[in-house]
């Protein structure tokens, strides 16, 4: 099982509507934005910018 860090914001889960667990689909739209809908930012990129900022993507990049 991967360790990952906790999460900055609990409010800001990786809700994918395709139940990716474990990152973004290949389905990523240009702009990060979602396959299924695309009004709406992967949640996996934003998770992705938001761990950036505190310098925590290292985990990301091993799963």
């Amino acid at each position: 099982m991967h360790k990952r860090p906790p999460i900055p914001d609990d409010s800001l889960k990786a809700e994918c509507p395709k139940f990716m667990a474990h990152g973004p689909c290949g389905g990523v739209r240009k702009g990060g934005f979602c396959e299924v809908y695309p009004e709406m930012k992967c949640p996996w990129i934003t998770l992705y910018i938001e761990l950036e900022k505190i310098g925590q993507t290292e985990w990301m990049k091993q799963v």
